[in-house]
């Protein structure tokens, strides 16, 4: 079913969902019901070979430790949380057969693979906060990419939006140490115990490729002084070479452009749209390599000499790059610029090999006997799978590339060897992390602990249930973009990589429709994946749901 984002004809819309969405529960509710009793692990063997079902017992189980903290909350394990936006196993498997990703490739020998279920509207901000907070959006708020204030200026969702805490909060309210680096709409960076670097720490996700960092430190990280200390780290994109294009994207060099222009030529003599490829497209790929760099150092630095207990790192290189270049990937879609096609169809296969070095390299710096998963929020289309749109364009068809299945990878301390997990959920990342620090899912998770990845013994006992968390801490400092026209620059951004459509940057209709419709219809999407079809057709509350407070 198409993700509509737009708000235009949603009276006729949202009824026709809902007789397609009961439609398809009748025919699918008895598999669904078989595959919920069927568990984590399906009993199916590993990509690479013979592999044991996650759940499988095994003869190298480990004894839990002793340490505890006041409250029995296990203190002395550590966790490293990777989340890569739009990584995808269909992608990711015939890199590692080939042996170009040897990090990868050392969770499918020595740990636990499979897919992660995503849920609908698959959109990274909903999606990564869900995946944060354990509960569903309708409960933690983030419905949409933007935000509005009370004056009706635009700015890229963030933390303010959130209404639920996140396992950062949760756990480091409990005496955990944590360290949180990047992720999406964490923006201004709220107190945490430890350390929070927001995803403005440089060029933010949503903005344009020519967009410069903010110069601006309030907000960035937490605590505030964190940013003198980790301004160094951040790599500009003017600091990338032609040898790293080369090396990481794949880009041959400016002499192999005379076969593309003829090519291109002929292209434009059928009628084809020709573009003019270089500058903006290499500035794009200087921009997911720079903003890669820089959270990786950050993440690295902390790991060496913070030593958190937990570790969060977000990267949105993979789902950037692919909403950019997706089209001219092998085969190029109709009426894409053969010139492009060239010089920039193999970026997303060659930028697995950097996502590849940059798990290695935080995994080196976490060290011994560490935890370490490695999660996506959604997956993207291939192959025949793929849709005819040009991704960056044709405004509300964009998340239409997003495949509903995203990555689980672990390995490390506590881990079963070699094992799949076939039915895990996004919704399963959080309560799975409070578990391993002997803590219980919250009142309103959605998700379950997946103890079947781990070896017998290895999670602590934890209470049955913890009841309610306490809401997030407001962060203090500016809620929108800190350098003026920032605001209307990721606007603009989201527009043209297909998110967000109609409207001016920068006013309530900036994407279309007046503020907050998008997230309605959003949240109608939601209700209707639940199955709660009376919410979904029910007049919406007033007053935008996407309006920032505070």
């Amino acid at each position: 079913m198409r993700e509509r984002l737009t708000a235009s004809g949603k009276g006729a819309y949202l009824p026709a969902l809902v007789e397609a969405s009961m439609r398809r529960a009748k025919l699918l509710t008895p598999l669904l019901l078989a595959i919920c009793a069927a568990g984590c692990g399906g009993g199916k063997s590993g990509p690479l070979g013979e592999g044991r079902a996650a759940g499988a017992s095994s003869p190298t189980s480990r004894p839990p430790e002793q340490e505890r903290a006041a409250g029995g909350v296990r203190r002395s394990r550590r966790t490293l949380l990777i989340g890569l936006d739009a990584a995808d196993e269909q992608m990711i498997l015939p890199l590692v057969q080939s042996g170009r990703l040897p990090a990868l490739a050392r969770f499918y020998r020595e740990g636990v693979t499979g897919p992660l279920r995503s849920h609908r509207p698959m959109l990274s901000p909903i999606l990564w906060t869900s995946i944060a907070t354990g509960v569903s959006p309708e409960q933690h708020g983030v419905l949409d990419f933007v935000q509005f204030d009370e004056a009706g200026r635009a700015s890229p969702i963030g933390s303010r939006a959130r209404r639920a805490a996140a396992f950062w909060e949760i756990l480091g309210s409990a005496g955990v140490k944590v360290a949180v680096v990047g992720w999406l709409a964490s923006f201004p960076a709220t107190p945490v115990n430890g350390y929070l670097v927001s995803d403005r720490f440089t060029i933010h996700p949503f903005e344009t490729p020519d967009s410069e960092p903010s110069l601006d430190p309030a907000g960035k990280t937490y605590p505030p002084g964190l940013i003198d200390e980790i301004a160094p780290l951040a790599v500009r994109p003017e600091q990338i070479s032609t040898d790293d294009l080369q090396r990481d994207f794949g880009v041959p060099p400016a002499s192999s452009w005379s076969s593309a222009r003829t090519e291109g030529a002929k292209g434009a003599a059928r009628g084809r749209p020709q573009s003019s490829p270089g500058d903006a497209d290499e500035r794009a790929l200087r921009v997911v390599l720079s903003t890669t760099r820089s959270y990786a150092a950050v993440a690295e630095r902390l790991l060496r000499e913070k030593a958190p207990e937990l570790t969060a790192v977000y990267f949105d290189g993979v789902d950037r790059l692919l909403h950019i270049f997706a089209d001219v990937a092998s085969p190029p879609l109709k009426g894409s610029d053969p010139r492009r096609a060239v010089r920039y169809g193999s970026v997303g296969e060659y930028f697995y090999s950097a996502i590849d070095r940059t798990v290695g390299e935080l995994a080196q710096a976490a060290g011994p006997d560490v935890t370490i998963i490695v999660v996506s929020d959604h997956g993207w289309k291939t192959g025949p799978e793929r849709p005819a749109r040009d991704p960056r364009r044709d405004g509300p068809f964009a998340a239409d590339w997003h495949r509903d299945r995203g990555i689980l990878f672990a390995r490390g301390s506590g881990i079963r060897g070699h094992a799949r997990c076939e039915r895990a959920d996004l919704y399963d990342v959080a309560p799975t992390l409070l578990a391993l620090y002997g803590m219980a899912p919250g009142d309103g998770f959605k998700g379950k602990v997946l103890e079947e990845i781990f070896e017998p013994g290895f999670l602590p006992p934890r209470p049955p249930a913890a009841g309610a968390y306490p809401a997030p801490v407001r962060a203090a400092g500016p809620a929108g973009v800190s350098p003026a026209g920032g605001e209307r620059a990721a606007v603009e951004n989201l527009r043209s990589l297909g998110y967000i459509a109609g409207g001016a940057a920068g006013s309530p209709e900036a994407g279309g429709g007046p503020a907050g419709d998008r997230s309605k219809v959003n949240l109608a999407t939601v209700y209707l994946e639940e199955g709660k079809y009376q919410k979904a057709t029910a007049p919406p509350a007033s007053g935008p749901l996407s309006r920032s407070r505070g």
